[in-house]
């Protein structure tokens, strides 16, 4: 992560991680790749086992949990600063170029 000279923060977002599904019989977090995920949406019904304990967990978007602990995102008091460079850097993206 780096900061610019005006305070903001820059940091490359890619698609390269896996999902992070949480188990109700635990409450903890078991990681699910992708590749992980078709095939057991195909062969066990959207189901996979806890990492931590004996449960199974039913993947889908009601089980997914944050990807990042430490996202700086989920920080309030930075968040106003990782908004503004985006939406500042993406005229496409502006109010006045939608409407």
């Amino acid at each position: 992560m780096r900061v610019t000279k005006a305070g903001f923060i820059e940091r490359q977002i890619t698609f390269g991680y896996d999902f992070r599904m949480h188990c109700n019989s635990c409450g903890r977090s078991s990681t699910l790749n992708g590749a992980d995920s078709i095939r057991l949406e195909s062969e066990n019904n959207a189901r996979m086992e806890c990492d931590h304990c004996d449960g199974s967990i039913h993947f889908g978007p009601l089980a997914a949990d944050l990807r990042d602990q430490d996202d700086p995102a989920l920080d309030g008091g930075l968040l106003s600063k990782l908004s503004w460079v985006w939406l500042s850097c993406r005229e496409a993206l502006s109010w006045e170029n939608t409407g």
